[in-house]
């Protein structure tokens, strides 16, 4: 039987405490963090062993992983991964962004350039599963399909498969969505992340859904 316990990370060092003092102590501790850890980074090809950024978020997500490790000091193999965009056609993002292709209203953000990393969310439930049950997965672990796109990519392709011959889309210029919503702009809608999941290559994880295209086609 797996436990699955969630925690804040106001409350992460008083829960970590307590979890040796159950009885039987769970032996892995699987932390979700994000590739917000990096910051935006331009076109920068990003691994684990790559530095944070130096954001907000950033700050935020580094403070959050450390805390995750104090579970090592009580025995506790440990795995973080770093999800980037997770992504299903049924809900949130990318379900609105097919409602809007398909009423010809798609909107680029900013210049189109930022990359995006990304899974689906049937791939982030596996690679959960093997983080749980595969005793070699320790440390941090980029949690993203090898073949991330950018922001123009990634609405071509669903503009394609929405039956839309045309690629030409209204972009929603990047100091808009400052004026409109602050620094929450950069760290989530303008950052660019071009990262690789070089740790789950070396261990021979064998991706079920790594092209975008592809995994499309599946879906619609």
């Amino acid at each position: 039987t797996t436990e699955i316990y969630t925690l804040s990370l106001h409350d992460a060092l008083p829960i970590l405490e307590s979890l040796p003092r159950l009885s039987p102590a769970p032996r892995v501790f699987i932390c979700a963090s994000a590739i917000g850890y990096f910051g935006s980074r331009g076109d920068e090809l990003l691994s684990e062993d790559s530095p944070p950024g130096v954001s907000f978020l950033a700050n935020l997500i580094h403070d959050w992983e450390d805390a995750a490790f104090g579970a090592t000091k009580y025995g506790m193999r440990t795995v973080v991964l770093r999800f980037g965009v997770i992504l299903t056609p049924k809900t949130g993002a990318l379900a609105q962004l097919l409602g809007q292709a398909r009423r010809g209203s798609l909107m680029g953000m900013g210049s189109g350039k930022q990359w995006m990393s990304w899974s689906t969310l049937s791939e982030a439930v596996r690679i959960i599963n093997y983080a749980i049950h595969a005793p070699e997965w320790n440390g941090v672990i980029n949690a993203v399909t090898p073949n991330p796109v950018t922001n123009a990519e990634f609405l071509d392709v669903i503009a394609r498969f929405v039956g839309r011959r045309t690629r030409t889309r209204l972009a929603v210029p990047g100091f808009l969505f400052r004026l409109l919503i602050g620094e929450v702009a950069d760290a989530y809608l303008l950052t660019s992340q071009r990262v690789e999941p070089r740790k789950l290559q070396q261990l021979h994880y064998t991706f079920s859904d790594p092209r975008l295209e592809e995994w499309l086609r599946l879906q619609l």
